[in-house]
């Protein structure tokens, strides 16, 4: 039965066509180099504060073990962007 749930939570994820791809850079792309412009407070898309956002309504299971995440979903995406 976890094979058949993790195939349905496979499944569920989100349109990739929602997905925002954000920039970094870094050693391990570890460090978000877009500003939020929508929050307009030094956030930047991608960050942990970007994720911990409300408007942000899914992003990438982070790598266990550095914590990377690709890609976000947010609502407010567009006016982020500028």
């Amino acid at each position: 039965m976890n094979a058949e749930n993790n195939k349905n939570k496979a499944l569920n994820k989100t349109d990739v066509s929602k997905r925002y791809y954000f920039d970094s850079k870094g050693i391990n792309d570890d460090t978000c180099t877009e500003y939020c412009n929508f929050k307009d407070n030094g956030t930047m898309i991608g960050s942990l504060a970007c994720q911990n956002c409300q408007f942000c309504i899914d992003k990438e299971k982070p790598c266990k073990f550095t914590g990377q995440v690709n890609w976000i979903v947010c609502s407010k995406i567009k006016l982020a962007k500028g």
